[in-house]
């Protein structure tokens, strides 16, 4: 299944499509936090404009250096996208004005389901909700310390979408993720490359701050993340998960 949140006729709503169909049935209140109804109306995607599927009501918590040999290195550093970073598939990237460069990032994104610290890789597969696309938005320059606001948590710096797909036997650690920019493949692996497993790295990210329903785990990016101008178009792409595009427009 995919949960879907989209706009129709000046009304946000969220919605829920099979894995193979072209319609949308509308819900009653949000999924995450309410019993799961139709709420009637039936749409196709052709018809209605898709936003971020989930707008985190705590944070993006980020994976950096999450890549390599499995076990390799030390911990994970993980890094903070505030909420108001958020955007959906087609929404412009704003190229700040501070900046010099800026880099897109395909990740694949864990959306949490319940409350949770201090988990195991275990206990983490039952708190997760589904799984997302992510393009992890950087900004660089002299005057940018990496990891910090600036870099990661300007307005327009974490696209998310173009749905969540809730798949408990997803494999999630064998999956193919892409990015493009102007139909020019730009970065290409599996998150076989990762240096933990999916549920390892969120036992991780639990362990560091308590994750709240609603919350996303951006799970790092792969090398080759590519330089983005004004102008441009980048499409991020995860197999099994769909792909989202956004264009890139000057601040």
């Amino acid at each position: 299944m995919r949960v879907v949140r989209f706009e129709i006729n000046n009304q946000i709503m969220f919605g829920a499509a099979e894995a193979d169909s072209d319609q949308i049935v509308a819900l009653k209140g949000d999924p995450l936090f309410d019993q799961v109804q139709p709420a009637g109306p039936i749409y196709s995607f052709e018809e209605v404009h898709l936003l971020s599927p989930v707008l985190p009501r705590s944070k993006v918590l980020g994976a950096a250096d999450s890549y390599g040999p499995k076990g390799s290195g030390g911990a994970i550093p993980f890094f903070i996208k505030p909420n108001t970073s958020v955007i959906g598939p087609d929404d412009p990237i704003l190229f700040p004005g501070y900046a010099e460069v800026l880099r897109g990032e395909v990740e694949l994104g864990v959306v949490m389901k319940t409350m949770a610290k201090n988990l195991t890789p275990e206990e983490a597969k039952h708190a997760i909700m589904g799984y997302t696309i992510i393009n992890d938005v950087t900004a660089a320059g002299p005057n940018v310390a990496p990891l910090t606001v600036a870099a990661k948590g300007f307005d327009t710096a974490c696209v998310i979408g173009p749905w969540i797909t809730v798949d408990p036997e997803l494999d999630v650690d064998n999956l193919e993720l892409s990015s493009s920019v102007d139909g020019e493949t730009t970065q290409q692996g599996s998150t076989s490359g990762m240096r933990r497993t999916v549920f390892e790295l969120v036992a991780e990210a639990s362990s560091i701050t308590t994750l709240l329903p609603g919350d996303v785990i951006a799970t790092g990016s792969l090398a080759g993340a590519p330089e983005l101008a004004a102008g441009k178009q980048m499409e991020c792409a995860i197999a099994g998960l769909g792909s989202f595009r956004n264009p890139v427009l000057s601040r």
